[in-house]
């Protein structure tokens, strides 16, 4: 019998469907007895952070498959797991780590090899596979900002990387497991072709028939976008030890993005979960001598919000990294955004956009700085006024194609039901006064990459300068 922990995650789900359809006997174990539940079979709950409870579920188990949640407990659950499986008599476990483990080169390394020399010196059998970045990455990770702003976003790499699919991992899990030949084998694991970035975005725009670009990040900016996407203590944590190296005061975060308004979570939720996870933090932010900046992010707050995202956690140590294009996806006008934040103001994006009204509501589109009609010299100005010694960084981007808001249906209003009439009113002004790019075209209803038959495009591909 098999046993599969992390039943419930990619590798697992997927390792374990392959073993059933090939007809090996194999169980699968979960974190909850609810997700156990509705796996249905012979399926347990192997929760890791539990490990007395372990013992059930390793019955009559001879091959056991070991991965944990990540986080800062991956290295202790699954020390937990490989101390289970020696007592319980199991005779191999195959074990999945990451690429290059054992030069402890990277965060994630430092968790995995622990639990690799644990199993080295357990007496019982092993084997390690170590895949390189997983391809179901680029969907978990980056289609929103490659559907919506036609970028790839990670840090300056320049290298080629050989992304593998996680469904080839299960294949070589499965072959490992049913096997013979495997014991005390590493097998580093790589898909048939390594690619840069660059050359990643160009495949995505070609598959796409949309722009798709390569954006350098700076470690900072990259750390800072993986809080949105969940374990965020542990990524803070990451975060402060960076700037701590390199001597930054200030440490960016996002909440989300424009997802967050319309998700089973209602904003409100996700802003009352990241009070919590700040003020979890603080003593660790206040002893390093850093502030949280948290930016107004991708369409997730209008300002109103935001402040009272930093009222709550606490204004002594967290404030603003302000943005003048973002709040034109909450329907916001930059410069309210900026009268309203600017007592919170840490550092700041600042980039010029497109607004105007089109057949289908409010068109916004982000370009060179000095080409917009949002009045940014005026919201630079007005910035040096309101925030005395804080840092104007430009961070230019220019869409192919606008972002198109709605407002004149009815059914868009309910991510933005609570936007008081005087602050959109702030915003329709602009967009009412405002015309369309100089070039620009309507595309006919039947164009492909339109969101409605009435939005615009232009030649010109998009570009960060």
């Amino acid at each position: 019998m098999i046993l599969v922990t992390g039943a419930g995650g990619g590798v697992g789900a997927e390792l374990l469907a392959q073993l059933r359809e090939a007809g090996h006997p194999a169980r699968g174990g979960y974190r909850s007895e609810q997700r156990a539940l509705e796996a249905g079979g012979d399926a347990v709950v192997f929760d890791l952070d539990r490990p007395d409870g372990l013992a059930d579920g390793l019955d009559r188990i001879d091959e056991m498959f070991v991965v944990g949640a990540m986080g800062p407990r991956q290295t202790e659950q699954e020390l937990a797991a490989v101390a289970a499986a020696t007592e319980a008599g199991v005779r191999h476990v195959v074990k999945l780590s990451v690429w290059r483990a054992d030069e402890l080169l990277t965060p994630i390394a430092r968790i995995h090899r622990p639990v690799e020399e644990a199993l080295e010196a357990s007496g019982v059998a092993w084997t390690f596979l170590r895949p390189n970045f997983y391809m179901q990455n680029f969907a978990r990770q980056m289609a929103t900002s490659i559907s919506t702003a036609g970028e790839i976003a990670q840090p300056a790499s320049w290298a080629p990387i050989s992304f593998v699919d996680t469904r080839d991992v299960a294949r070589v899990a499965a072959a490992v497991l049913t096997g013979d030949g495997h014991d005390g084998r590493v097998y580093p694991l790589t898909g048939p072709q390594a690619l840069t970035f660059e050359r990643a975005a160009q495949t995505f725009a070609a598959v796409l028939d949309q722009p798709c670009a390569f954006v350098e990040l700076s470690d900072d900016e990259a750390r800072a976008r993986m809080v949105a996407r969940g374990l965020p203590d542990f990524h803070v944590d990451a975060l402060i030890e960076a700037a701590k190296i390199i001597g930054s005061p200030i440490v960016r975060c996002v909440l989300g993005s424009s997802n967050e308004r319309s998700g089973k979570i209602p904003l409100e939720g996700h802003i009352e979960n990241t009070i919590k996870v700040l003020k979890n933090i603080r003593n660790q932010v206040m002893d390093a001598h850093i502030k949280i900046a948290i930016e107004n992010h991708a369409g997730d707050m209008q300002a109103r919000e935001l402040k009272s995202l930093i009222e709550g956690a606490g204004k002594d140590f967290v404030g603003v990294c302000i943005d003048s294009g973002n709040p034109m996806w909450t329907l916001e006008s930059p410069h309210l955004t900026l009268e309203t934040l600017s007592p919170y103001v840490l550092t700041s994006h600042v980039r010029d956009t497109y607004v105007w009204m089109a057949e289908a509501g409010a068109a916004v589109r982000w370009c060179r700085t000095g080409e917009g009609n949002i009045g940014i010299d005026s919201y630079i100005k007005k910035f040096i006024e309101l925030c005395p010694g804080r840092a104007l960084s430009a961070e230019v981007i220019v869409q192919p194609q606008p972002r198109m808001f709605a407002v004149r249906d009815p059914k868009f209003w309910g991510p933005y039901k609570n936007t008081p009439a005087w602050e959109y009113e702030r915003f329709i002004e602009l967009a009412e006064k405002g015309t369309a790019p100089p070039g620009w075209v309507r595309r006919p209803a039947a164009c492909r990459g339109c969101a409605r038959p009435d939005a615009i495009a232009h030649s010109s591909p998009q570009t960060n300068n």
